[in-house]
């Protein structure tokens, strides 16, 4: 499983999603809403640290999709 607390990783991920956000009224209703989720699932990771609950990280069929819809809008 990819895991965002490698810096590496985690700058991927931001890049792929910001750039996805922005080409958002090319996508299909199903990719606007996958990357509408992933990005509601990245931002909820800073207040699951402060409750010190495990952060959520992108499963490996998310993150292969997210790269997969960064290929086709970049």
């Amino acid at each position: 499983m990819p895991n965002l607390a490698d810096s590496h990783m985690c700058d991927q991920f931001v890049r792929k999603l910001t750039t996805c956000e922005r080409r958002l009224v090319e996508m299909s209703d199903w990719e606007q809403s996958f990357i509408k989720d992933i990005r509601a699932k990245f931002a909820a990771r800073e207040d699951q640290l402060d409750l010190g609950v495990t952060p959520w990280n992108p499963s490996h069929r998310q993150w292969n999709t997210l790269g997969e819809i960064y290929r086709a809008y970049s």
